[in-house]
C-alpha cells in the first residue's frame, strides 16, 4: 500500500473516531454499518474494534460471517452481540434479526425480486435509525427499516 492511501485511511479512521466521540458528546448514539464483505476482509481488525467501542452496528449477513470468519450465521451473530450493544444483521428477503443485550427482535421482510437493489441496505438504514432516534422499540425500528 502506498503511503498516500495509508494516510488516507489513517485519516478517515481518525475522522471516524472524532465523528463518533462529537456525536456521543452531544448525547447520540454513533454506529456504523459494516459495508461489504471485501471491506471486511480488507479492514477486519479495524470493524472489530469498532463493533466493540460503537452503540450500534448493522450488518448483512455475508459481512457478519466475513467479520468472525465463519461459515455458521448463528455464531457471528451470538459473537457481535456479545461484542456490541446493538447488532442488526439483514438476511436478503428473510427476517431481519436485532439484538441488543438480552432484547432479541425480528422484523418480517416481504421477498420480492428486485429490479435493482442499489441502494437497499441504505434504505433500511434511514427506516431503522429513524426509528431508533425517535424511541420506538426494538421490533418496530427494524419493521420501519423493511418499509
Amino acid at each position: 500500500m502506498s503511503r498516500l492511501a495509508t494516510r488516507q485511511i489513517c485519516s478517515a479512521k481518525q475522522a471516524f473516531e472524532t465523528a463518533a466521540k462529537l456525536t456521543r458528546s452531544a448525547g447520540g448514539q454513533a454506529g456504523i454499518a459494516l459495508s461489504d464483505p471485501f471491506c471486511v476482509d480488507r479492514h477486519r481488525d479495524d470493524f472489530r474494534k469498532l463493533v466493540k467501542e460503537l452503540d450500534y452496528v448493522i450488518g448483512n449477513e455475508h459481512e457478519w460471517k466475513s467479520l468472525y470468519q465463519t461459515d455458521d450465521l448463528s455464531l457471528a451473530l451470538e459473537t457481535a452481540a456479545g461484542d456490541s450493544g446493538l447488532i442488526v444483521c439483514t438476511r436478503s428477503g428473510h427476517d431481519v434479526v436485532l439484538v441488543r443485550g438480552s432484547e432479541q427482535a425480528s422484523a418480517p421482510v416481504k421477498e420480492i425480486t428486485p429490479v435493482d437493489a442499489t441502494g437497499a441496505g441504505d434504505q433500511f438504514a434511514a427506516g431503522f435509525l429513524y426509528g431508533l432516534a425517535t424511541g420506538a422499540e426494538l421490533e418496530t425500528s427494524g419493521r420501519m427499516g423493511c418499509v
